[in-house]
């Protein structure tokens, strides 16, 4: 793919029980596959809100393993 300049090759996956349009691309010497949304998947952005309230305690757990993670 790299040698061709193709940008990617289209292919379908299974995740879980769906079955989803993805490409195959080349990046720094590995295959990464992208799965691709259908315009009807794309909320707006002020529909992004969560449904139910988000606790302090949630919220410390979080930055908690925000913390850990990168460390």
């Amino acid at each position: 793919m790299v040698e061709s300049a193709v940008a990617g090759q289209p292919a379908w996956v299974t995740l879980r029980t769906r079955e989803r349009l993805a490409v195959l691309r080349p990046r720094h010497g590995l295959l990464v596959l992208h799965t691709l949304l259908w315009p009807e998947e794309i909320r707006e952005p002020d529909d992004l809100s969560s449904p139910s309230p988000v606790t302090d305690r949630e919220l410390e757990l979080a930055e908690l393993l925000m913390t850990s993670s990168s460390a």
